[in-house]
């Protein structure tokens, strides 16, 4: 028998540094998964090794382990990425099968822990640490996380949503979907999504309608006028990938068309029954332009002609120009998921027009031209100006929309997208004349800020509607 002090040395040896690689996990794998707890639970040793070590006891935890790796997840003062790995460790033990003679202990112990987790506020859990609860429980059985799981499922960051996936699949196998239903109160899929209590779960049960290929379009069309925008958002998004019909698509169009008329000028965002009428012709409108896509054809027309019947019908921004509106639309779109509909029926017009163009001129200038455009400008007029350089590099990281190109005394910021300058220091009189004499527009501090209603953009960790400014001269690290 290789003494303890020796297996733990190899155990160590194994995971020389941080930089964990596919060797390092092999060699874990093949040693004294006893030693291999003792260091995961050894707070003394660096945090990087003992996650390497919790994250390969996945299936093979030894029982006489389990209190010292589970003391590891309740200390609040350890590091997350470590409390994290001896939790997913631990899970694997509490379902697998054992022996008679371990069943009791294993079950005291799940029992224990699963208190533990409903415990547990979420506000005061660090950053990650949350999720991997809700994973947890759902890996238990535990179907009165029900709601913590809709809302990491209504998660915009993508990263959380992998995890609500696995947490959804691990709940529907350890207890299938009734149970899950029970606890919101409702006896179907449809019934969920169309009136669940929250957003939250109205958006999970457009998820499970999908994960569990019920293609129920009555649900769907219904979820189009829900009153939060992510939840119509992503039943337009399933109806575009359905098989439901052009017909019934301009039926929903067509029964909503008044609603959409009177709020047609309404404040973003918009909801209901009049944005019901926005996403069909977004979904009709999208699948049209996919169809020409593959073919290599035009796209249709007469999808967005349709709503000549109601009038403009645009997301009311009365006081930002039309050139600087349809350039923001054209670069940012679609958005978020909580765009305003109204902003991408406006954007898909746009792209139309933009096919159009193309078709009739081949001398269209690239967006990446405008900086250079705006330089030829200035050094045409007489005016002394350097090089432009991206403002990721001005800035040392990160890339951006825009560019900085110093004149004479001052500097300007070019956006990269549009025929757009902002003066970053004052420049003369004779600059500004030269880049409008160019067809450039000049923004100045009353345009540049007003903010783009109904169009969330991510910036710096959030996903709101950003100014003029912002837009035009966006950097992002």
């Amino acid at each position: 028998m290789i003494p303890v002090n020796l297996e733990r040395q190899r155990v160590v040896s194994a995971i020389p540094s941080a930089s964990m690689q596919a060797s390092h996990e092999r060699a874990l794998a093949a040693l004294d998964p006893v030693a291999v707890a003792d260091v995961a639970a050894d707070p003394s040793q660096p945090w990087w090794r003992r996650r390497a070590c919790a994250r390969s006891l996945e299936g093979r935890l030894p029982s006489e382990s389990a209190a010292s790796l589970w003391s590891r997840v309740t200390d609040s003062g350890d590091v997350t990425e470590v409390r994290v790995a001896a939790l997913s460790a631990l899970c694997s033990w509490w379902t697998a099968e054992v022996s008679a003679e371990l069943a009791a202990s294993q079950t005291g112990a799940r029992e224990q822990a699963l208190a533990w987790l409903r415990d547990q506020s979420s506000a005061q859990l660090p950053y990650g640490m949350d999720e991997a609860l809700t994973l947890a429980r759902c890996k238990l059985g535990d179907t009165t996380v029900a709601l913590s799981l809709a809302e990491l499922t209504y998660d915009p960051w993508s990263h959380r949503s992998v995890i609500a996936e696995r947490a959804l699949a691990a709940l529907l196998r350890a207890r299938g979907l009734a149970p899950l239903l029970d606890e919101f109160g409702v006896t179907s899929l449809s019934e969920l999504a169309t009136s669940g209590s929250c957003a939250e779960a109205r958006y999970l049960g457009l998820d499970l309608l999908r994960r569990e290929g019920q293609a129920d379009l009555g649900a769907l069309i219904t979820a189009l006028e829900d009153e939060d925008i992510a939840v119509a958002q992503r039943a337009a998004r399933d109806l575009q990938g359905s098989l439901i019909t052009e017909a019934t698509l301009l039926e929903v169009f067509d029964r909503h068309r008044d609603d959409l008329r009177a709020a047609a000028k309404a404040p973003p965002p918009l909801t209901g029954r009049p944005a019901a009428a926005c996403w069909a012709l977004v979904t009709l409108a999208r699948r049209r332009s996919q169809i020409a896509d593959r073919r290599e054809e035009p796209t249709p027309r007469p999808t967005l002609e349709r709503l000549g019947a109601v009038g403009a019908c645009e997301v009311p921004l009365p006081s930002i120009p039309r050139d600087v509106r349809a350039a923001i639309l054209r670069e940012y779109l679609p958005g978020e998921r909580t765009t305003d509909p109204r902003h991408i029926l406006e954007g898909l017009a746009l792209d139309r027009d933009d096919r159009d163009d193309r078709d009739d001129r081949d001398d269209l200038d690239a967006p990446s031209d405008f900086p250079l455009q705006a330089r030829r400008a200035l050094l045409a007029a007489g005016l002394s100006a350097g090089e432009t350089t991206p403002i990721g590099a001005v800035n040392g990281q990160g890339g951006g929309s825009y560019e900085i190109l110093e004149v004479e005394d001052g500097q300007l910021a070019l956006c990269t997208f549009g025929p757009f300058a902002r003066a970053t220091r004052p420049v003369s009189e004779r600059a500004t004349t030269a880049l409008e004499s160019a067809g450039f527009r000049v923004i100045d501090d009353d345009l540049a800020a007003l903010v783009f209603e109904g169009l969330p953009v991510y910036y710096f960790g959030d996903r709101e509607p950003l100014s003029v400014q912002d837009l035009l001269f966006y950097w992002q690290d």
